[in-house]
């Protein structure tokens, strides 16, 4: 028998190069929020990403993932739908 149901495929990896895919969602925004409820004030808003920027995923939280900017080390939190891999 065919199973369709739909799946979702975490092509995603730490230490993956990426980039923004398209624009900011709500739920890289609701990530954010938890970071700042958490005290977290080194890691920066999503909303701050610009067109042409290339960062590494550092690592997972919640069900976003933290990434490292490649020029100057900013560390971010995004949604891993705002994402796409570079390969």
């Amino acid at each position: 028998m065919l199973n369709t149901q739909a799946r979702r495929i975490n092509s995603i990896k730490i230490g993956d190069t990426v980039v923004l895919n398209n624009k900011i969602s709500n739920a890289s925004l609701n990530l954010y929020q938890k970071i700042k409820i958490a005290g977290l004030t080194y890691i920066h808003c999503a909303c701050n990403i610009k067109t042409g920027m290339i960062f590494t995923v550092v690592s997972k939280f919640g069900n976003g993932f933290f990434i490292k900017e490649n020029t100057n080390g900013r560390l971010y939190v995004i949604h891993p739908n705002d994402l796409r891999v570079v390969r």
